[in-house]
């Protein structure tokens, strides 16, 4: 089982992917902010129901604990129960206010150490 990272800027190509791959997967990775339409946030969690799949909300949350409140709020009211029953990744250079914001919403966290684009300011050979 494995985890797909579908960086894909079309919902139906998502979700003809997501239709055939589903069997396979433990979950799902995904930007659900940069998509080319409102998001079927209703489609989407009914396939991630019937295969229980998990959801990582690529979204990397990195602010103030009241900002992140705000801005996971809306994720998980716009993008369904998706978002709320899975994860969010979020930078650990921001401090824990990130978690524990994520955390009062029923939104558990992995945590990014590193990024892969060049010159990061979170690379200590930088």
């Amino acid at each position: 089982m494995t985890v797909w990272s579908a960086d894909i800027p079309n919902q139906e190509e998502l979700f003809t992917r997501l239709e055939k791959l589903a069997p396979y997967l433990l979950g799902i990775k995904m930007h659900f902010d940069t998509f080319d339409a409102e998001f079927d946030s209703q489609r989407f969690n009914k396939i991630v129901e019937e295969r229980n799949l998990i959801v990582i909300n690529d979204r990397k949350y990195a602010d103030i604990q009241a900002t992140v409140s705000k801005q996971a709020a809306v994720d998980v009211k716009k993008y369904g129960d998706g978002t709320k029953r899975g994860l969010a990744t979020v930078h650990t250079g921001s401090g824990t206010g990130s978690v524990v914001a994520l955390d009062n919403l029923n939104v558990s966290s992995i945590l990014i150490a590193e990024m892969s684009n060049s010159g990061s300011t979170i690379d200590p050979t930088v």
